[in-house]
């Protein structure tokens, strides 16, 4: 079938297939279906879902697909946990509860139907990809009707149904009915996210990881248009990786082909060795299982890997002949990344992408390099690492994403300085990418709306005010850490403002010296006397075990696998904003990447920690308390000025440190025998300190019977009751601060750092802790008098709030409370500061 009216019909009509009769009537009418589509979508259901299934009205609810997931040596969830009918919020309300009653769909259908009737008589790809959205806001909680996938959800099913059609129909292997599943994978994302050796890594950190996400985004778009295929070709896109169904032609194999080597090749031209790119495919039928599809596709990656630059070693001079300078000498170096910048953007010409002139003390940040600055050598940055720290700087509140393959001059000078070219453009591929607010898009409306384009809607699944024009693509569309703090400075000589991106350095208190002359009084009373900056790296547990093992051998299908990346996607690309902003954004914290199964956020000290509490309870609520699912993560508090690359290593290795914890713990079974089981991963490490937090929000107590089995659940309490109880302001009568120094001093003792009598510290703690107690004011309350009590207790016994420290775990009740401590004068030096702060501006201010 190649005539494209006829191949958007049957992409609609696949989309729709096991959809209530009412909807099917109201959206595709009384038109004549050809013979062979219905049977192409049922040999369609067979493949994404594995095997041939018996439709059932007994599902009435959609099983979360992580209570499906088990993995040897887990115990199994202790409940389903199940998805309210409900359109797509990604909010509290949107997460699986365990108990949900029958409800039925019906008003989601009417809803879909009201709102796609317009886009389903359009009967072209335009039409049936807006239908594709619809479906992802009104389905993603209503079942497929097949009980034996109550996980897969109507939307996932349709998608992927849609898609396998598409690929049959526009040929290949008609006995076999087989397809060709194409998997692509960019690596080296770590490598150049981290890898910049300037102290100005802030000004483009944001912008980096943002370009990142483009270049994978717009891979998959250039291949799509390339290939005529449809949205519903994409089975999932996460974290630099991605799978698409494609035809199984050996035109197809070519376009792959020449593609890669195109790409290779780009990439290699603007970043080296840094970034590479790998396909791999093999055909997937009726029979065929997922751990050989994706067994021969890892092959294939993998090989290319080892030899990323075959194609440039062939090559020669590419690789080994030395860049000329116009006058000899050295190629100039790029002041944040360090690469040298290549010899054609050595000029001045406003035509062509330039190398460009970085001043930290311009409040503008950068602009095109003139001649003399670019004879000169000093200060001077790519093209690349300029479109970087632009996208940073507009990444701030963007709310709609557009991709055209032509440029529109108009549309770029929104927000492009006019000594760049009007868009981004990543990988030399011929698509351009603007970011716009709604006021943007306001504005330009009626000049863009007869422009063939592909228009996200970021993080925001309601329909739009305006009208769809017919030549447009909506997509709903998510986006981890969309928004960032900001400070505003006054323009001299008149009073407007100027909305800057804040540095890191100013999210912990500091007020930057190269924006005093434009910031103001008010700039000036934001800076704090006390700065520490919070690095924190998280990154889901055995996600690679899970996929490939996780899913029980008879669920083991296409449509699980999908389901289970996009839930994970709606996490962290999700839901993670809406806590960030909800708790946490305060003007003090970015997330700078989340997405796929990690997340790297900076910010104040204090937030940042709270922020990574929260993500660990709302991940497991998210995943139904699953035990074999979990996340590790490690933060690192530095000082304003540290170099931030420097501190996001630190927390990549502490973030190792929590993946490597590995504790035995000992419980008593029904029958009264001793049962051992190990425990891996699951942990946070920070300030140096590995601790596990399995048990902080599941549905188990913190602890069994008489023993703590969590570490950071009895740190939080522990920080909690010294940060209320030590004296200070609000507190006069409180532990004296001392207490802090003699946590330290003991727990050196204990681990022999300042005495080789490893029993020193006994007769130290219970003198040092008995002082303390008759150091209190005679008007301290009971609460404090009680809390040094337990802490005595604590250290000497080994018990705390009726329950003991089991000795599996890594700590000692003296390591627990030094760490306490730590934090606590973290803490308290931190609300000194805002509290002086306040007392500052309040006595300016009369």
């Amino acid at each position: 079938m190649s005539d494209s009216l006829s191949l958007d019909r049957l992409y609609l009509f696949a989309l729709l297939y096991d959809a209530p009769a009412m909807v099917k009537q109201e959206l595709l009418g009384s038109q004549e279906i050809p013979a062979d589509w219905p049977e192409l979508c049922r040999l369609a259901n067979r493949m994404v879902l594995g095997t041939e299934l018996e439709r059932s009205e007994k599902v009435t609810a959609l099983r979360s697909i992580f209570s499906l997931l088990r993995l040897p040596k887990y115990d199994p969830p202790k409940a389903n946990y199940w998805f309210q009918p409900a359109e797509m919020l990604l909010n509290d309300d949107f997460f699986p509860i365990k108990d949900v009653e029958a409800q039925p769909f019906d008003e989601l259908w009417a809803e879909f139907i009201k709102a796609a009737a317009p886009f389903a008589e359009m009967a072209d790809k335009y039409g049936g990809e807006m239908v594709l959205q619809l479906l992802h806001k009104y389905t993603a909680t209503i079942p497929c009707d097949y009980i034996e996938r109550d996980t897969v959800c109507y939307y996932d099913l349709a998608r992927l149904r849609a898609g396998v059609v598409i690929a049959l129909a526009k040929g290949g292997d008609k006995v076999n009915n087989k397809v060709l599943m194409l998997g692509g994978d960019v690596s080296g994302i770590q490598k150049f996210l981290y890898d910049i050796v300037s102290k100005n890594a802030s000004r483009n950190l944001k912008g980096r990881s943002f370009y990142l996400y483009i270049l994978v985004n717009n891979i998959i778009e250039d291949l799509l248009d390339r290939l005529d295929l449809y949205q519903g070709n994409i089975v999932y896109d996460s974290g630099g990786n991605f799978l698409l169904i494609v035809p199984n032609t050996e035109e197809v194999r070519e376009k792959i082909r020449q593609f890669e080597e195109e790409i290779s090749k780009a990439l290699f031209e603007q970043h080296k060795t840094t970034i590479t790119f790998a396909f791999g495919t093999t055909v997937f039928g009726r029979g065929d299982t997922l751990r050989e599809m994706f067994s021969e596709i890892g092959s294939q990656q993998r090989k290319k890997k080892q030899q990323p630059f075959k194609k440039q070693v062939e090559e020669y001079s590419t690789l080994f002949d030395p860049e000329e300078v116009e006058k000899g000498g050295i190629s100039p170096r790029d002041v944040i990344t360090g690469e040298e910048i290549p010899v054609q953007e050595l000029t001045d010409d406003v035509r062509k992408e330039r190398a460009c002139y970085f001043d930290p003390n311009n409040i503008e940040d950068i602009r095109g390099a003139s001649k003399e600055e670019i004879a000169s050598g000093k200060n001077l940055i790519s093209y690349n690492s300029a479109t970087q720290v632009i996208l940073g700087q507009r990444l701030k509140g963007f709310n709609y994403w557009i991709k055209t393959t032509k440029q529109v001059d108009e549309l770029g000078r929104i927000y492009i300085p006019r000594w760049m070219p009007v868009h981004t453009r990543v990988g030399k591929l011929e698509i351009y990418n603007y970011l716009l607010t709604s006021a943007d898009l306001d504005e330009h409306f009626e000049q863009l709306r007869s422009i063939p384009l592909t228009i996200l809607q970021i993080n925001e699944f309601s329909l739009p005010e305006w009208k769809i024009p017919p030549k447009w693509k909506f997509q709903f569309h998510l986006y981890g850490g969309n928004e960032g703090p900001t400070t505003l400075l006054p323009l001299h000589p008149n009073s407007a403002y100027l909305v800057v991106p804040k540095t890191f350095s100013e999210m912990a208190g500091n007020v930057e010296k190269d924006r005093l002359e434009y910031g103001g009084e008010d700039y000036v009373k934001s800076e704090l006397d006390f700065k520490r900056l919070g690095v924190l790296r998280m990154d889901v547990d055995n996600l690679g075990r899970l996929f490939r093992e996780g899913v029980p051998v008879s669920q083991t299908c296409l449509a699980n696998h999908a389901t289970l990346s996009r839930n994970m996607d709606y996490f962290f690309k999700g839901y993670l904003n809406k806590l960030w902003v909800q708790d946490y954004r305060y003007d003090t914290t970015q997330i700078i990447y989340a997405g796929g199964d990690d997340l790297f956020v900076i910010g104040r000290w204090d937030k940042i920690y709270h922020f990574a509490r929260s993500i660990n309870r709302d991940f497991a609520r998210w995943t139904g308390f699953n035990p074999a699912i979990s996340i590790s993560g490690g933060m690192v508090v530095v000082t304003h000025k540290y170099p931030v690359m420097k501190a996001a290593d630190i927390a990549g290795k502490a973030e190792k440190q929590s993946k490597d914890y590995t504790i035995t713990t000992s419980s008593k079974t029904s029958k009264g025998s001793i049962e051992k089981k190990d425990h891996e991963k699951n942990a946070f490490t920070v300030l140096g300190n590995t601790l596990r937090w399995s048990e902080v929000q599941k549905q188990d107590d913190t602890c069994t019977d008489d023993t703590w089995t969590d570490e950071f659940a009895l740190l939080e309490q522990l920080f909690l009751k010294l940060k209320t109880q030590l004296r200070g302001k609000h507190n006069p009568d409180g532990i004296p601060i001392s207490i802090l120094r003699n946590l330290y001093t003991l727990r050196e003792l204990e681990s022999g750092i300042i005495s080789h009598n490893k029993f020193a510290w006994h007769w130290q703690a219970s003198y040092a802790l008995g002082q303390l107690q008759s150091r209190l004011s005679k008007r301290s309350q009971y609460a404090e008098k009680t809390f040094l009590e337990l802490i005595k207790q604590f250290v000497l016994v080994g018990n705390i709030w009726d329950r003991r420290l089991t000795s599996s775990l890594h700590h000692t009740p003296l390591s627990l409370l030094a760490l306490t401590a730590r934090l606590a004068e973290l803490d308290r030096r931190t609300e000194s500061a805002i509290l002086n702060q306040e007392h500052n501006n309040r006595n300016d201010a009369l």
